[in-house]
């Protein structure tokens, strides 16, 4: 693996800095000097070029292994003193099988059974044996994803596919997005993490806390530390940590992910500190707006703009868990969209007032987006993005 040293927070030298070419223009003049000018060719055609190019080559790819290994001295380091690099994680998403009618007698659907993504055709396996009960319609049951990566996080109800036919077994569906499916860590990303624990020791802040978590949860997540919150949410406890999870794509972190944050900080915690770890709240955000449009481009394609723009600004990495919507900023970042030519005023969650979020553990995520829209030409147009059935 090349490791480019210049992301990282500390300076490692290189043992021997030589490439190739200069090793064998080195080497040639230096057969060209001891033959008094006589071996003087240097095309890659001719034995002289062939053997040199060779132990240039050589000589270079044993250097490229030296040059790795302060880096290599780094990493056992590390791992002396407790830092070990994150080799990713695989995915984990509730199945849920359905039979065709229930069944007189226990119906039984083994570990490792193959279910399958309807799009993309990503492929989980049950965990461990489901038995249905007589009498019984359905089971549910857990499935890891086949390889390690976030891209196995996929949606609810994607995962909706059978290989292996059963019979008397109808359908599987997953009713939540599946969650904790992480890339290994970048060895560069992993000293510097090392380098700060080493400096840190132990978790203090909430910055550090929430820098930790959202580590453990992958690129995307968002966490919440709250200090002095009891496991109720309510009660203030001397000693407690509550850290609230939300995890890549915007969900509320699922139980294995709470585990994996869990377990993960238990041992950086300080004497006395009593931890918890749950999953933050969601706010639900439904935007009306109400705008002109340039007769240049569609009312489709401005809506698209919109929502696209909306959901942008609610990304979780924008945004921060507890603090009030202000709508004129949700109406300022809409302004610019292509095509908008005035946007009259917008409404959120049916009101022209600021979005407060019920709980400082709360985060506001995109819904839906109901537009009404009027072109230069007096056309009207109604249109919804999102989840927009009951709008």
């Amino acid at each position: 693996m090349t490791i480019e040293t210049e992301k990282l927070e500390l300076f490692i030298p290189q043992i021997d800095d030589r490439s190739e070419e200069e090793i064998f223009a080195k080497a040639f003049d230096l057969v060209s000097f001891l033959s008094g000018g006589k071996l003087n060719d240097r095309s890659s055609g001719e034995p002289l070029g062939v053997l040199l190019r060779a132990q240039a080559f050589a000589a270079a790819e044993f250097l490229f292994r030296c040059n790795k290994l302060p880096l290599a001295l780094i990493v056992q380091f590390l791992s002396l003193a407790g830092v070990t690099r994150s080799l990713g994680a695989k995915a984990t998403a509730s199945l849920t099988f359905t039979l065709t009618a229930p069944r007189n007698t226990p119906y039984t659907i083994p570990a490792g059974f193959e279910v399958v993504t309807s799009g993309s055709s990503k492929k989980f396996f049950t965990k461990s044996i489901l038995v249905i009960p007589p009498g019984n319609l359905s089971g549910t049951v857990d499935a890891e994803a086949e390889a390690l990566g976030g891209e196995y996080n996929v949606p609810a109800y994607s995962l909706n596919r059978i290989t292996q036919p059963l019979a008397f077994l109808g359908s599987v569906i997953n009713v939540e997005p599946a969650q904790g499916g992480a890339e290994a860590e970048p060895i560069e990303e992993a000293i510097n993490r090392g380098m700060r624990e080493i400096r840190t020791q132990n978790l203090v802040s909430e910055f550090d806390f929430n820098e930790e978590a959202e580590r453990l949860m992958g690129a995307g997540s968002k966490a919440k530390t709250i200090g002095l919150l009891g496991g109720d949410r309510v009660t203030t406890t001397p000693g407690a940590i509550h850290i609230f999870c939300l995890a890549p794509g915007g969900e509320p972190a699922n139980i294995a992910v709470l585990n994996s944050v869990r377990n993960g900080l238990a041992d950086r915690i300080l004497l006395g500190t009593t931890l918890h770890v749950s999953s933050m709240d969601v706010e639900e955000v439904t935007v009306s707006v109400y705008a002109k449009i340039t007769n240049d481009i569609t009312a489709d394609e401005v809506a698209d703009s919109l929502w696209e723009a909306f959901q942008s600004y609610l990304e979780p990495s924008i945004q921060t868990p507890g603090e009030t919507l202000f709508i004129e900023e949700v109406r300022h970042q809409l302004r610019f969209v292509a095509g908008v030519k005035l946007i009259d005023y917008i409404l959120l969650n049916d009101t022209p007032n600021n979005l407060d979020m019920p709980e400082p553990y709360s985060m506001p995520v995109p819904l839906a987006m109901a537009l009404f829209l009027a072109d230069e030409s007096g056309n009207l147009f109604e249109l919804v993005r999102g989840l927009g059935d009951d709008l």
